[in-house]
């Protein structure tokens, strides 16, 4: 029980550290919400699946997320621009699409950002 209290901390501060919320996470690397919650709040173990998903998508190793070093793969992250991992993400999602569909993004996109601009 106390590896698993840990493993909870952990997941915690390696979530705040990315100034990320649940949800941000929860849909990053794939993982219900309702099931994200329970690792935080320690109501659920972490299995192996999920912890690879954690480490992807943070970037890291399993031994990372695991508290069991201190070293992060900094190589796995964005080098040319500093984007969390959610966008790191998003971004991945976004190169697989079609070129049509990447068009309606960038659209919509260019609207919000125009909108925002506008607002200022």
């Amino acid at each position: 029980m106390v590896i698993f209290m840990e493993l909870k901390d952990q997941l915690i501060k390696i979530r705040l550290s990315n100034n990320m919320s649940k949800k941000d996470v929860s849909i990053g690397a794939g993982i219900p919400y309702t099931t994200y919650i329970k690792y935080e709040y320690g109501e659920r173990e972490l299995g192996l699946n999920a912890l690879q998903k954690l480490a992807d998508f943070y970037g890291m190793t399993t031994d990372d997320i695991l508290g069991r070093t201190n070293t992060s793969r900094e190589s796995a992250k964005s080098t040319d621009y500093d984007l969390n991992p959610l966008e790191q993400v998003l971004l991945k999602k976004y190169v697989q699409l079609s070129e049509d569909h990447r068009d309606a993004v960038l659209e919509l996109i260019t609207d919000a950002v125009h909108s925002i601009d506008k607002q200022q």
